[in-house]
């Protein structure tokens, strides 16, 4: 087997008004063991209205290595995922929700998959292995799994949650391609499924289990029934039109 020396992975943190977790997910980042490789922590803040601008500088006092971008006006997480992609350094690159949903340890999963030289890309799904899911509602379920598979038929790739936190790129590979990102809000995953469908015959692409625990509304969940019936929407776009 040839091992792949991933020297550095940058964890990109999209942030809008995530005043209760944020402190916390950055403490569980911190303190999770990914063996020799160094963290690149990139904080992206979407014009946050609540504390969590209060919070980033108490953050940053502690952890002066962690980067910020500050969005001068409220965009959304795809448009906070481009400019943390582009800010980027590390041989490999990790999307990271600030609201505790996904759980930093499971980094190793994925993580192992690059060192080991098996994939360019992996998605850590909620709905494969026999890693804790917390249940919280099924119409979300259901839509998350209807969406995966139009997405599949349109693209011709199947991975098993498309909407996925966890998606870990090799660090060249997301940096070429976020200058090309449109959507803005919550269309980045049919966006990159469909940018990655389009070269699944030459990337290594791979999934592995990994843990969730999903809020509630009243615990802060943000996605509603019109970002699902956006992002129908998206997914055609983005896998029927040529970009």
């Amino acid at each position: 087997m040839v091992i792949r020396e991933i020297k550095k992975l940058s964890i990109i943190i999209p942030c809008y008004n995530e005043e209760n977790t944020l402190e916390e997910i950055i403490e569980e980042i911190i303190s999770v063991d990914i063996g020799y490789t160094k963290k690149e922590i990139i904080l992206v803040d979407d014009k946050s209205t609540d504390n969590s601008l209060l919070i980033i500088k108490t953050i940053i006092k502690k952890y002066p290595d962690i980067k910020v971008v500050l969005q001068d006006k409220n965009q959304g997480k795809g448009a906070a995922l481009k400019a943390g992609f582009i800010e980027s350094t590390g041989d490999v690159v990790i999307v990271q929700d600030a609201d505790r949903e996904y759980d930093p340890r499971d980094y190793n999963k994925l993580l192992d998959i690059f060192k080991e030289n098996r994939a360019d890309i992996v998605f850590g799904s909620r709905f494969s292995g026999g890693s804790p899911r917390r249940v919280v509602y099924l119409a979300n379920t259901i839509a998350n799994k209807l969406m995966t598979r139009l997405s599949a038929l349109l693209s011709g790739l199947y991975v098993s949650d498309i909407h996925t936190c966890y998606i870990m790129f090799d660090g060249n590979w997301i940096r070429q391609k976020a200058p090309s990102l449109k959507s803005k809000r919550f269309g980045f995953n049919p966006e990159i499924v469909a940018k990655i469908a389009k070269e699944k015959e030459s990337l290594r692409i791979c999934e592995v289990g990994i843990s969730y625990y999903g809020r509630t509304k009243s615990e802060g969940k943000k996605i509603g029934y019109k970002d699902g019936v956006t992002a129908v929407g998206e997914i055609l776009f983005f896998n029927l039109l040529r970009f």
